[in-house]
């Protein structure tokens, strides 16, 4: 009976690992990042990544440096060179002309000039702006 016993519960534990073959997956693989809104954050994954190339130490297009240490305060409550806004106006996604040109809304064209960047990027820059543009 002991026998019969550990053979069927043998045979039902196979049965659940072969239904899963294939199913399981490393959940954290496929997750977006989480994040929190900071300049650390967008220095890290957007200007650094998209944005200074053309607007770094080097070449300060629109005499814009985003590069770090710099992008600050070339940017929050700045007037910009293409439009009445500021650069970025703290706490207001609107009327920061930055999100303007990555949203490439109002008729502006896209930042950067090479596409549109991923949506969870531009909501980073949105983030941080709402939170007020803080120095972080």
């Amino acid at each position: 009976m002991r026998k019969y016993f550990t053979m069927l519960s043998l045979m039902f534990v196979m049965n659940i690992f072969l239904s899963c073959k294939g199913k399981i997956t490393d959940s954290c693989a496929t997750t977006e990042k989480v994040y929190t809104g900071t300049l650390s954050e967008v220095q890290s994954d957007v200007f650094n990544s998209f944005c200074i190339g053309c607007h770094g130490n080097i070449t300060s297009n629109g005499g814009l440096n985003l590069s770090a240490g710099k992008a600050y305060n070339n940017l929050v409550n700045i007037p910009s060179t293409g439009s009445t806004l500021l650069r970025v106006k703290p706490g207001d996604t609107i009327n920061s002309y930055l999100l303007r040109r990555l949203n490439a809304s109002a008729g502006e064209s896209p930042m950067p000039p090479s596409g549109k960047l991923n949506q969870s990027l531009i909501n980073l820059v949105e983030l941080w702006v709402s939170k007020g543009a803080q120095n972080n």
